[in-house]
């Protein structure tokens, strides 16, 4: 399945009220928004009307124990008449893993960009960090009957429930350690054989591995590839889940014993179905 979904591509994602804090710099308190597509991170996920899903973002550099967070999930730039919740820091991750909320997506009369802000508050000076969740509204709600369901519904509702699969991992991983000052982040998932598993599912659904800029060292001897550090660094700025893949990857190779698991044919082949007619096995691009 293509983690884009069709048309959505092509048109302008830039919508009045869109709110952005200014590019983070290394230590910043910044509020990170969850993106569709790493390599693009201007993309908004994919949805239909009435679909429940998981507005998802992080505070990460946090400088202050306690945070108060609202999203602007009406949409009209205020977030005094939205629920607020307060949040406390992860002492080892100097982060707030997880200022998501659930939401219901509202019913549209055609397909529509909608941005959904939203503010975090810190208690100890009083400053405003904000993020913009990105979606991309198809006009219709599936019927209860699958076989009628079209191909690109099909997409859609895969691409929704990708979309909370990962965000539910992101949010079991445990034994945290390390903040953006340290390279050597750690964290586990719930299970420890999943963590190969987690890092491959980020990966081959556009959300790379990054690690902290800058503190990448001892490579005089063998140097990194040119562009590496600025695309290592344009990932770690843009995606909580590069973060993710990097703590997995780090106890993975803590650990005395690395279990490996192979992969079958079966499941890295180019295999999209069958041929109705003569049921023949369809080969699809990757």
């Amino acid at each position: 399945m293509t983690r884009h979904s069709p048309r959505c591509l092509a048109l302008a994602l830039l919508l009045p009220g869109l709110l952005l804090s200014s590019p983070a710099l290394a230590g910043d308190e910044v509020v990170l928004v969850v993106p569709y597509a790493q390599s693009n991170p201007t993309l908004p996920h994919p949805v239909h009307e009435r679909a429940p899903i998981t507005l998802k973002a992080m505070i990460r550099g946090a400088s202050c124990s306690y945070y108060r967070v609202r999203w602007d999930t009406d949409r009209d730039g205020d977030f005094a008449d939205e629920v607020e919740k307060r949040y406390s820091r992860d002492s080892y991750t100097r982060s707030v893993r997880d200022i998501g909320r659930t939401f219901e997506v509202p019913s549209v009369d055609h397909e529509t960009l909608m941005n959904i802000n939203v503010r975090a508050i810190s208690e100890c000076d009083g400053s405003e960090h904000y993020g913009t969740y990105r979606l991309y509204v198809h006009n219709w709600y599936p019927t209860n009957d699958p076989r009628l369901w079209t191909n690109d519904q099909v997409e859609v509702l895969g691409a929704i429930a990708l979309d909370e699969v990962l965000w539910y991992l992101h949010r079991k991983i445990t034994s945290l350690r390390g903040d953006e000052t340290d390279a050597w982040l750690r964290g586990r998932p719930a299970r420890s054989e999943v963590g190969a598993l987690q890092i491959w599912l980020n990966a081959i659904n556009d959300h790379q591995p990054a690690f902290p800029p800058g503190l990448v060292t001892g490579t005089e001897a063998n140097p990194l590839p040119e562009g590496w550090q600025t695309a290592n660094e344009r990932r770690w700025r843009s995606d909580p889940y590069a973060e993710d893949s990097v703590r997995l990857l780090n106890d993975l190779l803590s650990q005395k014993s690395v279990i490996t698991y192979n992969i079958d044919d079966a499941d890295e082949a180019g295999t999209c179905g069958y041929d109705l007619a003569t049921g023949a096995v369809v080969n699809c691009p990757r």
